[in-house]
């Protein structure tokens, strides 16, 4: 099992657990060689995962996306569906979500 926080090594590549629940239980993010932010179904380009899965919850995912939206803005998002974004460019979008 991976925890928040938890780091690992694979050749000259670091990876960084980023707990953030919500999509589903247990969702996380992975950063690698702090730049890198592979978000699967919590961030998308403009958008963000579905919550009607049976552990899913709209709450942890808002407080998940405002986590992310305060990660360093030059990492570059690499969703599990569509383009590419950075944290730069989702902090608006995830900020008028929250409101």
């Amino acid at each position: 099992y991976l925890n928040n926080n938890d780091e690992f090594n694979i050749s000259n590549m670091n990876f960084k657990i980023i707990a953030t629940p919500g999509h589903t239980n247990g969702s996380i993010c992975y950063l690698l060689n702090d730049k890198y932010l592979f978000t699967g179904d919590t961030l998308f380009y403009h958008s963000f995962g579905r919550t009607d899965f049976p552990t899913g919850d709209y709450n942890e995912l808002m407080k998940s996306l405002e986590f992310l939206s305060n990660l360093n803005y030059d990492y570059i998002v690499l969703p599990g569906h569509g383009e590419s974004t950075s944290i730069f460019d989702e902090k608006e979008f995830i900020k008028n979500v929250r409101d």
